[in-house]
């Protein structure tokens, strides 16, 4: 049965909480903590998939606790201070719809705090650079790190922790809750190995293949949007060893050197444009070998040297050019077929360009795919992450400050193999090159450049 509190006549969580099965038992475990004043469990983490409603039962109890303790301070911690705003405080669904009119004193929009009648305060705080100070010596009474798998791996040992050691005035203690999807083996997996040895925690793994809150069908379409370790890491709670990254098994896809021209051969050149604070990047890929043979990078040129460099990728491997139309590749697009290149052009829409990373992802972690050791089309690849929105759909990026510019035009490049992407991974035998001084670019005569250094 749902705990529920009689304050004034009124009842919280209000009937506008409809809570699932697990949101019963995760109130219940907490009930029985609080009756003894969290003397005997005092962490509860709560190791959930996405779109199970971690952040919903979050706000109900810290809504509940702050009318059921007068003078008391509950703090709901993010990640970062926008997410705090944009996931709790922006969202009509979220804390406004919960949280009873008759309890409140006033909403506070420029700090994040929800006053209460009785004196208590409802905090919200987020834990980027610029914020996470503001914690220190904030004298809680419960806490909640939101999305703990993301937070700095500080702040809750440095910062929290010393806090939740001192008792309240009443002897009882504080509480710390941590709600989380994996976000591979950092320190969310470490606190949840630490909680199933602790007499002080509660602990519960929550699959959407077990929970039953998302539907088969749902869960089928959204298998099929992304790689596989990714959907096992968001929705079966996997403490996959790359987190949030996008690719899985990058360096094991090396292999093999840039290579010319092979007239038995056919070629296909993926083409992510910019000119000035991005690069412009060609990736050229072989049909039948399905290995990345040249590879161009460059920015801060004129759109006229970008296009010679075009026109002679295109006459060194006769390929078919596969380019990224959105912004300032739709007018180039126009441009390369003048020049008599063979061109498609995509406007990489959220859903498109979804689509096509994922492709590249499978033919990466499936080794249907090999690049030379390229240094910045490995990085990217790493780096490359993705987030999901409240649509539950994700969005794929590149980390704040860092390019995507390689990973789109090979991913372009891997669009462009069409049917010569096989299921038959290529033999992990081919020769992996570490020194990048080895790979020899095959020769572009663009006026205007000394070689290939000035590229870079």
């Amino acid at each position: 049965m749902q705990t529920l509190e009689q304050t004034n006549t009124m009842t919280v969580p209000l009937p506008t909480f409809v809570p699932h099965k697990w949101h019963l038992q995760e109130l219940s475990n907490f009930d029985r903590a609080a009756k003894n004043g969290f003397k005997d469990k005092r962490f509860f983490l709560k190791c959930w998939h996405r779109k199970s409603r971690k952040t919903t039962l979050d706000i109900n109890i810290l809504n509940r606790e702050c009318i059921r303790n007068p003078k008391s301070v509950y703090i709901h911690v993010f990640p970062s201070y926008a997410q705090a705003k944009r996931v709790v405080w922006d969202d009509p669904d979220m804390l406004k719809r919960y949280v009873p009119t008759w309890a409140i004193k006033r909403f506070n929009e420029q700090d994040l705090i929800v006053e209460y009648k009785n004196g208590s305060l409802y905090r919200l705080f987020g834990t980027d650079k610029n914020n996470k100070d503001h914690l220190r010596g904030v004298n809680f009474r419960g806490a909640v790190m939101d999305e703990f798998a993301e937070h700095d791996k500080g702040v809750f040992p440095e910062i929290l922790q010393p806090i939740a050691a001192n008792p309240n005035e009443d002897g009882s203690l504080k509480w710390v809750s941590f709600s989380f999807t994996p976000k591979g083996n950092n320190h969310a997996k470490v606190r949840f190995d630490i909680a199933h040895k602790d007499s002080m925690y509660t602990a519960s793994i929550l699959k959407a293949s077990m929970s039953g809150i998302v539907s088969p069908e749902v869960l089928a379409q959204i298998r099929g949007e992304m790689p596989a370790a990714t959907y096992e890491q968001e929705f079966e709670c996997a403490f996959n060893e790359a987190g949030t990254s996008v690719f899985k098994g990058v360096q094991n896809a090396i292999g093999g050197e840039l290579e010319q021209y092979v007239a038995k051969h056919t070629y296909v050149t993926g083409v992510d444009l910019a000119r000035l604070k991005d690069y412009a990047v060609f990736i050229t890929m072989c049909r039948e070998t399905r290995r990345v043979v040249n590879f161009f990078r460059c920015n801060k040129q004129t759109w006229s040297i970008v296009k010679e460099a075009a026109m002679n990728i295109h006459k060194s491997y006769n390929s078919m050019f596969y380019v990224d139309a959105t912004g300032v590749g739709d007018p180039i697009v126009e441009d390369f077929r003048n020049m008599r290149i063979p061109v498609e052009g995509l406007t990489l829409t959220n859903e498109l360009k979804g689509q096509i990373i994922n492709r590249l992802a499978l033919a990466i972690e499936q080794r249907l795919i090999t690049y030379p050791y390229i240094p910045e089309l490995i990085a990217e690849l790493e780096a490359y992450t993705f987030e999901v929105l409240s649509s539950g759909r994700f969005r794929y990026n590149a980390p704040e400050g860092l390019h995507d510019d390689c990973v789109i035009s090979l991913a372009l490049a891997v669009e462009g193999m069409k049917n010569y992407i096989t299921t038959m991974s290529i033999p992990a035998a081919i020769k992996k090159i570490r020194d990048y001084s080895e790979i020899k670019p095959v020769e572009q005569a663009v006026k205007g450049f000394d070689g290939w250094s000035n590229l870079a």
